[in-house]
């Protein structure tokens, strides 16, 4: 009989066991695990890939807390610094990256969930491109 490891809950805030998005085990994250990003006063600054599988009934959640007054967390990618742990590629193109990654080893990404965030700075304006 297989037996399934029980969801974990992941709290990134100033007041949290996790004080950055980068303290969270992004390469542990699966079935049923919730990442609860509170808000605060200053944007995070970090980007980061999710590369790995949820369930259809369980799927991994990224959720944004608001403050009282319903201000989301921010997440920018201005300045921001990937988490050191994680390797992969087309970093410079986004904020949150769902799949493709050296490390975790590259998943085809399944039921995950993103919602009340913020997300500002996925990539330098058009005109910053210098495309021809």
């Amino acid at each position: 009989m297989a037996t399934t490891a029980p969801a974990a809950l992941y709290e990134v805030g100033p007041t949290n066991p996790c004080r950055r998005i980068s303290d969270v085990p992004w390469t542990n994250v699966g079935p049923g695990d919730v990442v609860l990003i509170h808000w605060r006063e200053t944007p995070y600054f970090e980007k980061w890939v999710l590369c790995r599988q949820g369930a259809s009934n369980a799927p991994i959640v990224v959720r944004g807390v608001p403050n009282r007054f319903g201000e989301l967390p921010v997440i920018d990618g201005n300045g921001a610094v990937n988490c050191s742990n994680l390797n992969f590629w087309g970093e410079e193109r986004g904020v949150i990256k769902i799949g493709g990654a050296n490390t975790p080893s590259d998943l085809l990404p399944a039921h995950i969930v993103l919602e009340n965030l913020d997300i500002r700075g996925g990539r330098a304006p058009a005109a910053d491109l210098h495309r021809r």
